[in-house]
């Protein structure tokens, strides 16, 4: 979701939404695997594949790459790959 689907404001700024709504961009062919999720603002590079479970924000932009983990820590843990369809 691309969402939180409320506003939180900044006490310190009034009428200052904190949390505003981010796209979510995924590339051609990436596979994303069960119980996957994914938060707004990530970006997926094409023909990458996501480990399930796995958490994932941020920006993955390394194409042909197998990505696992959780927030911050979501890195590639195989690179150069080739799927067979």
């Amino acid at each position: 979701m691309d969402t939180d689907f409320h506003c939180i404001e900044s006490n310190d700024n009034p009428g200052k939404t904190i949390n505003e709504d981010r796209a979510i961009l995924i590339g051609d062919r990436v596979w994303i695997g069960c119980r996957t999720t994914i938060l707004k603002g990530t970006e997926i590079a094409a023909d990458s594949i996501i480990a399930a479970g796995s958490i994932i924000a941020g920006r993955l932009d390394k194409n042909n790459a197998i990505y696992a983990g959780q927030g911050k820590d979501v890195r590639s843990i195989k690179e150069n790959i080739h799927r067979i369809f």
